[in-house]
């Protein structure tokens, strides 16, 4: 903003038609921020200033060259010019303190504490406490008082977050404070602890938020009623040793443990732990690690060693992680345990570096924001979290702490002080090859408004600064070495030319360093002022239209001028004649430069990626002579552009330096007119141009021999194709699992194919006629008979895939047969979910067999047990042996019982067992029968230890699902909460109560038997899945389309 304002003075016309001069601008600066009261004409000429008044700083009249009129380069004060005497240091000023909040450091931590709620359905039975509306009804019916109880269920889980303490894990500091707060308001947990992991050597100890260190096996609960959540980037030298798996490992044996990696996805490759290639999911809620379902990559045999789950602190990534944890409905990424990699400590594998390594090897990994954040700050030779935070949230906007943290595991930065960082030896320079003059002005002035003018105060923390003001009655002192602010000020400075880098004090002074080497000295500057608490630094002098030199006089029309379609048929024909080497188009305009890089990838597709330096958009370009923004853009095109020319031809445009000699080999130079989009217009050239390979469907056929199928590509497009092309080919679909059927097209050259992309469809069994029309280079879309194919991408790896594919493959001889159960006794809410869950099931059955699948709905709700069972409802059946979707229409039309007199604790299962087994006759296909419910099914005879009534017709419920099983049938049940299966199995009590001997065991161990093949409950309802473990699919599942041989 300051900027602006000396600019716009610096256009003011007196009225004698003279500007300001540069001590009129600086006395208008001074005045704004200190102004005289209305009634004070202020001090004469020979009374002494008032010590609340500061007078302006003492600014010559004459422009200011080399370090006249400016403090030295060393001293980056944070008082008044007057404060500060000859040679000396002056007591510290009064001042008062003001908090000044800054952003937050977890912006989302709403989304993951949403993510988290699925820790709330890991219960166990509470505390005995009376049922009072239960109590009303058994004293309504019985005429005698009673008393009903029941166990409500209550939270269970503890969570223990474990932060790693290696240095670079300081930058999430604060986020784990917030992370800490947000995972105490989920609700899931009953107590949030933290503690802090210190990994020494072979030396392992976790230390509780007072300091005191414990051994690991302070965390262990062999119960299982502990979460643990262990915080780490996984790149301290620590992480390479085998102690610090082990004790994880562990924690994973007894309790639920996973690993937060901080960074992103692409670094966990050259971390410790390596890329997961596992999957893990938990069998019942909050099974610990040594009890979870293993999904082993194709190439790795099975073993029994325990996984780790890896997740990243995104609302996403944890709430997959929390489906496999508690509901079993996910897989979770997870890598082996114990799990230390061979390769040498970090400490020891970097030491050799050079600087140019270094920045090349960060430039390769780290994301754009990361690069233009080490860029920023590549100015400054000292930096501390809240410098990094304030130039960040300015300057590198759309970035969080994820590009924070890779720029400290980087290997850029190194600790010169405690909590105070700078960069590696050579590595500044590297980096500012990258950032204009410009935005390293913009950087000066970020650092000078957060730092210089409101004081930063060190040791506060940095989810708020203190500002300290000047002020006389205040009761703390300015620090003189609390100046991380101004040091980058002045080093920027330096470096823009704006003062002179005179020799400043000694190393000690300066904490360890120097003040970083002499860049140049700029010209005359113009005006200027020092680095205290005067007006702002001013721009440099290429930012003023009056200090530019003139452009060269050439003639008119120079450059060639394109029209449009001139422009894009000369792009067209580029592209066509592309080959490994990019072409690099460089558009200059009245704001910046940006260079499309234009490569074909392994595929022969071409790639447009865009890189773009940016200027004040009131700063006068001299390159190309004769050219002006007004009349469109400058675009060069070149083929095999050398490096950093993107920065060469930014300096060239504003007079900062020569045309660079090296173009590389320029197809194209001209100005296109005004409002053409060089980005759409090359976009659009990729588009129509041809494809260069030859395309194929990836399918499955049939050896003409032995019967095994084998991969083959079905051909699609021949080279030379171009967008809108369409042809047709017949294929076979057959299930292909609960994801359908996968498309996969391939670029093929010299027999080689490249995947271009994949993605499944669900559609019918039986021969289908599939046109494939090319959209563009890399990208075709299908349609059926019936429309339009919309593929979802597919995660899993290409490995994955084929081995997934059969041997052989032997259609099934009929159709799959489906029987949902449902109860529709009880509330009205809990009925309505399950005639939902049924219609989820019946649906996934559908679009997994599509015209091979048969659905039967029976509806049972309670024995009544009166004289005449008057109210009594029985088993319905609104469909039988019907396709799905029809049955899931007569699910319409079901109505709730009420439940009228009765002992509540049974259901009629035994009835609808019955009435099932005489409907259903043995036949070819396949069937299953799912119940969903809540009520156990009432004993043949009275049993004491239940206490729960025998059925009315004395039905043995054993029997008939005997009766069900000897015919094929696999079984199924979806139950209203998880305890109805195994509550004594799930270890979440650490006294668990003794074997229970009533209602409660008998009613389990009938929903185990209900359930022997599939089991989950209504909160964690998979629909694909219930089908796939019903057996209904057929036992081999084709992932691709099948071509008949002919």
């Amino acid at each position: 903003m300051n900027d602006r304002l000396v600019r716009a003075l610096a256009d003011v016309r007196l009225a004698d038609g003279e500007r300001l001069s540069v001590r009129e601008i600086c006395d208008v600066l001074w005045l704004c921020r200190n102004p005289p009261p209305p009634d004070d004409p202020g001090p004469g000429a020979d009374e002494p200033g008032r010590p609340d008044v500061v007078p302006p700083p003492e600014v010559p009249d004459e422009p200011l060259t080399g370090t006249g009129g400016m403090e030295p380069a060393g001293e980056a004060s944070l008082y008044r010019p007057d404060d500060r005497a000859e040679g000396t240091v002056p007591d510290a000023p009064s001042a008062g303190r003001v908090a000044l909040r800054t952003a937050p450091e977890l912006p989302r931590g709403l989304d993951i504490a949403r993510s988290l709620r699925r820790f709330k359905r890991v219960t166990r039975p509470g505390p005995a406490e009376i049922d009072i509306e239960a109590s009303v009804e058994a004293i309504a019916e019985a005429r005698v008082f009673t008393v009903r109880t029941h166990r409500p269920e209550v939270r269970v889980l503890d969570l223990s977050l474990v932060v790693d303490a290696g240095s670079s894990m300081r930058v999430w500091s604060r986020t784990f404070d917030a992370l800490e707060a947000v995972l105490a308001q989920v609700g899931a947990f009953r107590t949030v602890t933290r503690w802090e992991l210190r990994l020494r050597g072979g030396d392992v100890r976790i230390a509780d938020a007072g300091g005191a260190e414990h051994p690991p096996g302070r965390l262990a609960d062999p119960s299982g009623s502990r979460l643990v959540l262990v915080a780490t980037d996984a790149v301290g030298d620590g992480w390479y040793d085998r102690e610090g798996w082990e004790a994880i490992g562990a924690w994973a044996a007894q309790m639920p443990t996973a690993l937060l990696q901080m960074l992103p996805r692409r670094y966990w490759p050259d971390t410790a732990h390596g890329a997961p290639g596992y999957g893990v999911q938990a069998k019942h809620p909050g099974a610990p690690n040594s009890a979870c379902a293993v999904r082993h990559p194709p190439w790795v045999e099975d073993s029994k060693d325990p996984l780790l789950p890896v997740v990243s602190l995104e609302a996403g990534a944890l709430r997959r992680w929390a489906d496999a944890v508690v509901a079993g409905t996910g897989w979770a990424d997870a890598v082996p345990l114990p799990s230390p990699p061979e390769t040498a400590r970090p400490a020891v594998a970097n030491r050799a570096l050079t600087p140019d390594e270094r920045v090349r090897a960060f430039r390769h990994r780290a994301s754009p924001g990361a690069r233009r954040l080490a860029e920023v700050l590549s100015g400054a030779s000292r930096l501390d979290l809240p410098l990094i935070a304030a130039l960040q949230r300015d300057l590198v906007r759309d970035t969080g702490l994820e590009e924070r943290a890779e720029l400290f595991v980087g290997g850029l930065l190194e600790e010169v002080e405690p909590d105070v960082y700078g960069f590696r030896d050579g590595v500044a320079d590297l980096l500012q090859h990258g950032a204009t003059a410009f935005e390293r002005y913009d950087a000066l002035n970020a650092a000078y408004a957060h730092g210089v003018r409101q004081g930063y105060w060190p040791g506060t923390g940095f989810d708020h600064m203190l500002a300290l003001l000047r002020d006389d009655a205040g009761l703390d002192r300015l620090d003189p070495r609390a100046r991380p602010f101004a040091v980058f000020a002045r080093d920027f400075a330096v470096r823009l030319g704006l003062m002179a880098d005179s020799p400043g004090p000694s190393t000690a002074e300066t904490g360890g360093r120097g003040t970083g080497p002499n860049l140049r000295t700029g010209p005359d500057t113009g005006l200027g002022t020092g680095l205290g608490t005067g007006p702002d630094v001013e721009a440099p002098e290429a930012t003023r239209p009056e200090s530019v030199p003139p452009p060269v006089p050439v003639p008119s029309g120079a450059e060639e001028r394109l029209t449009r379609e001139a422009f894009r048929s000369t792009l067209d024909e580029l592209v066509a004649g592309l080959g490994d080497t990019p072409l690099t188009l460089f558009e200059l305009g009245g704001s910046g430069v940006a260079a499309h890089a234009v490569r074909r990838d392994g595929a022969g597709t071409p790639r447009h990626a865009i890189e773009s330096s940016r200027w004040d958009g009131s700063a006068r370009t001299v390159w190309p002579p004769g050219w002006s923004p007004g009349d469109g853009a400058f675009v060069l095109g070149t083929t095999g552009a050398p490096p950093g020319l993107l920065t060469a031809l930014a300096d060239t445009a504003l007079g900062r330096a020569d045309a660079p000699g090296d173009l590389g080999a320029v197809s194209l130079r001209a100005v296109i007119p005004p409002r053409v989009s060089v980005a759409s217009t090359v976009r659009e050239a990729i588009a129509a141009s041809a494809i260069t390979r030859r395309y194929a469907l990836v399918v499955l056929r049939r050896h003409p021999e032995t019967g095994e199928l084998e991969l083959d590509q079905l051909p699609l497009f021949e080279p030379g194709a171009r967008r809108g092309d369409v042809t047709g080919r017949t294929v076979r679909c057959e299930p292909g699992g609960p994801r359908g059927v996968v498309f996969a097209v391939v670029a093929v050259r010299d027999r080689s194919p490249r995947l271009l992309h994949k993605g499944t469809a669900i559609l019918p069994p039986g021969r289908h006629t599939v046109t494939a029309m090319l959209r563009q280079p890399g990208r075709v879309e299908f349609k059926t008979q019936d429309g339009p194919l919309r593929p979802v991408p597919d995660d899993r790896s290409w490995r994955e895939l084929v081995a997934s594919v059969p041997k052989s493959f032997n259609p099934p001889p009929g159709p799959a047969h489906l029987v949902c159960a449902v109860e529709v006794s009880g509330p009205a809410e809990t009925v309505a979910a399950r005639l939902d869950a049924a219609r989820e099931v019946a649906g996934a059955l559908a679009d997994a067999l599509q015209g091979r699948a048969l659905v039967s709905m029976v509806t049972y709700g309670r024995h009544t047990f009166d004289r005449w069972r008057r109210d009594e409802r029985p088993v319905s059946v609104p469909a039988w042996s019907v396709p799905p979707y029809e049955a899931m229409r007569a699910l319409d039309r079901v109505r709730r019982d009420t439940g009228g007199r009765g002992d509540r604790s049974a259901a009629m299962v035994e009835d609808m067992l019955r009435t099932v087994a005489r409907r259903v006759t043995p036949g070819p296909g396949r069937s299953a029968l799912l119940v969903v419910g809540a009520s156990p099914p009432h004993p043949p005879r009275t049993d004491v230890r239940s206490e729960i009534l025998p059925c009315p017709e004395r039905i043995d419920w054993r029997r008939e699902l005997a009766q069900l099983s000897s015919r094929g049938m696999h079984l199924g049940a979806i139950g209203d909460a998880p305890s109805q299966f195994a509550a004594e199995r799930i270890p979440l009590v650490a006294n668990p109560e003794p074997p229970a001997t009533g209602a409660k065991t008998y009613a389990t161990d009938a929903w185990r038997t209900l359930s022997a093949d599939a089991q989950t409950w209504l909160g964690a309802v998979d629909a694909r899945r219930v089908v796939a473990e019903l057996g209904l699919l057929p036992a081999d599942l084709l992932p691709f389309p099948l071509v008949e041989t002919a």
